[in-house]
């Protein structure tokens, strides 16, 4: 009589451990490939601006799409991970850690296979916000999410501007909402270590430290690379260290997985190794990477470019030429009708 297969655990059932997990190098692959596209894409758009614009005789010249200094994969990096921070540290709407956390991971899949230079991260970090928000319950209406942004920004933001982009980034995502994030799997080992200690003050300190690293986590590669029970085991394994704790928190992670503890052990020294290295985006290499940004952004993506403008009185003529030729379609089936029954 053959065993029952052994479920999987409820991480392996998700979509992201099947659809958003890489390796290192297959991560700079595909970052590599999406820049490359971006850049071949937005040089022919800009040179048929270019074109548009001599015919036009603007007043603003622009270097030509040959001589402009185009944003590489590391640059766009940077770009996201700074708004991505913003997301972290979002005031006014006390958003809760999970709510940011499942934006950061939806800004960080959208601008896995898309480019900045089509999408700027701060539109896709508000629409990112404001999806993470219902897909955690924590809807928060519209009008009520704008106030706060105009209030931080102090920029008047359109509601259309978050709804225009709610598809394109639900569609880059694969329509996959679902996050698992670190903070879960955190506070799951809280619960298990009070059964390894009895001094719970210490181990509250522990957890809380624990959190802040996560938020950290969320700002590198490591939410794709390893599984959320290893980010959030790493992170209470340094908070210990930080905090100079006396708690065996290797003795625990020995009894607690005595067949996989070396192997472990490496994941765990690579995720603190990631995080006490890790060094955030200053707001001066941001401005410096967004000036670059504002010569090759994609003009179609503008809607007061030369391009944008032609693309929407071609949409216009093809509108008009089909209704011409439905009318006349309406008028000759209308004389038809009239030479049967005379």
């Amino acid at each position: 009589m053959s065993s029952k297969k052994a479920k999987k655990p409820l991480y392996e059932q998700s979509t992201q451990f099947r659809h958003w997990r890489f390796s290192s190098s297959q991560l700079e692959n595909i970052r590599t490939q999406t820049n490359a596209s971006a850049v071949e894409r937005v040089k022919r758009l800009l040179t048929e601006e270019s074109a548009l614009r001599e015919t036009e005789q603007t007043d603003s010249p622009r270097p030509p799409p040959e001589e402009i200094p185009y944003l590489i994969a590391d640059e766009e990096l940077a770009l996201c991970r700074y708004y991505e921070a913003m997301i972290r540290n979002f005031p006014g709407a006390n958003f809760p850690d999970e709510v940011k956390a499942t934006a950061i991971v939806y800004m960080k899949r959208f601008y896995l296979r898309n480019s900045i230079m089509d999408y700027h991260p701060k539109t896709i970090m508000m629409t990112c916000l404001f999806l993470g928000a219902k897909t955690e319950n924590n809807i928060i209406a519209i009008s009520d999410f704008l106030n706060i942004i105009e209030r931080i920004s102090r920029e008047k933001i359109s509601r259309d501007t978050i709804f225009r982009h709610e598809l394109p980034v639900s569609q880059s995502m694969r329509f996959e909402y679902a996050v698992h994030h670190p903070y879960r799997a955190s506070f799951g080992f809280f619960l298990d270590l009070q059964n390894f200690t009895k001094d719970l003050t210490k181990l509250k300190r522990i957890y809380e430290k624990s959190k802040e690293y996560i938020g950290t986590s969320l700002l590198t590669e490591l939410v794709f690379i390893y599984q959320p029970s290893q980010i959030a085991l790493a992170t209470i394994r340094l908070a210990t260290k930080t905090l100079e704790t006396k708690l065996d928190i290797n003795g625990y992670i020995r009894s607690k997985f005595p067949d996989k503890h070396e192997k472990l052990t490496d994941i765990l020294d690579d995720i603190e190794n990631t995080l006490t290295n890790f060094s955030p985006v200053s707001k001066d290499q941001a401005k410096e990477i967004d000036r670059k940004l504002h010569f090759c952004r994609n003009p179609e993506k503008n809607p007061n470019s030369a391009l944008s403008k032609k693309r929407r009185a071609d949409k216009q003529r093809e509108r008009e030429v089909r209704k011409t030729k439905r009318l006349k379609t309406l008028r000759d089936q209308q004389k038809e009708l009239e030479s049967v029954f005379q």
